[in-house]
């Protein structure tokens, strides 16, 4: 559709801005996006820190890397902005609508972008967020501090054993030369919640090949506590210490029906396959994964099944 032709000597004429914001309604959001992106590309180079609204949540978030600020302020190719993980989002809305106080475990949180949604989507949900990476623990502490301290970050590598371990490229994974490589605190996470108290009804883990590490640490916390798991699954020659069955059925054998979220990093709401029978075989066998998920792995949920 085209603008609308007004006569210049017309004194209801709409005026410069009028026009403009006449134009973008009625053309495609991508004629103009370059103009979108431009604002942006200046605003963020000034701050990477922006106030993000995300399905009833509002939050700030500092972000350096620009990874969720362009995803949702600029979008990418002709693809308008969305969200971070929409179907993640959606879903931990839905378990987290009508709850009471509950507690959320944010594994492997990086900058904190879980654990700052969570916190502003549930005012009584108790939020802990695990990160040992020296690179990204000040970001993460500044999105806390940014939101009011409502979450707990918690400096260590959630594992299967206790003592110090070598971390690089968010993984325990032996590190490629050329990486910086960090020395930090490993601790199973049910040892941890004997030392500190803290509610785990939902658990999110994101931990790049290191997977069955924190699983195998914390089967109490699974048997007795967790009621709804999400789990980013990647592809095999990232896992540490196991191989992509081990790991699904470590969750399995914990008592969960286990769901996948199929393009959880696109679709607006979660589109779920159950794990079992053929999907449970080409879900575990890597020659089987798409050239797709194996760029952008794979997540599980979990439930527990007498929940």
């Amino acid at each position: 559709m085209s603008p609308q032709a007004y006569d210049a000597d017309s004194p209801n004429r709409p005026g410069v801005i009028g026009r403009f914001v006449r134009s973008i309604r009625d053309y495609p959001y991508k004629k103009y996006r370059h103009l979108n992106r431009k604002y942006y590309r200046r605003r963020f180079r000034r701050d990477p820190t922006a106030t993000f609204k995300v399905r009833g949540a509002r939050f700030r978030f500092h972000d350096p890397q620009w990874e969720y600020l362009w995803r949702h302020f600029i979008g990418s190719g002709d693809e308008k902005p969305c969200t971070y993980e929409p179907s993640v989002e959606s879903l931990l809305k839905t378990l987290l609508t009508g709850r009471g106080p509950c507690g959320f475990l944010d594994i492997g949180a990086y900058y904190g972008y879980f654990t700052a949604y969570v916190a502003a989507l549930h005012g009584a949900c108790e939020v802990h967020a695990f990160e040992p990476s020296p690179e990204f623990l000040p970001v993460l502490r500044r999105n806390v501090e940014l939101n009011g301290n409502r979450a707990r970050v918690h400096e260590v590598a959630l594992s299967d054993e206790v003592g110090q371990i070598e971390f690089a490229d968010r993984s325990m994974k032996k590190a490629e030369p050329g990486m910086t490589v960090h020395t930090v605190e490993a601790i199973p996470l049910d040892d941890l919640r004997q030392r500190e108290s803290m509610r785990a009804d939902i658990v999110k883990i994101d931990v790049h090949g290191c997977e069955a590490k924190v699983l195998r640490g914390m089967p109490r916390t699974l048997a007795e506590d967790v009621q709804h798991l999400l789990l980013e699954i990647h592809p095999e020659p990232w896992l540490v210490d196991a191989t992509l069955k081990q790991v699904v059925d470590l969750v399995l054998d914990a008592g969960f029906e286990l769901l996948e979220l199929v393009d959880f990093r696109t679709a607006p709401q979660p589109i779920m396959v159950p794990v079992e029978g053929e999907h449970y075989a080409a879900l575990v066998d890597m020659s089987r994964w798409t050239k797709e998920q194996e760029r952008d792995s794979r997540m599980l949920y979990g439930r527990k099944r007498n929940s």
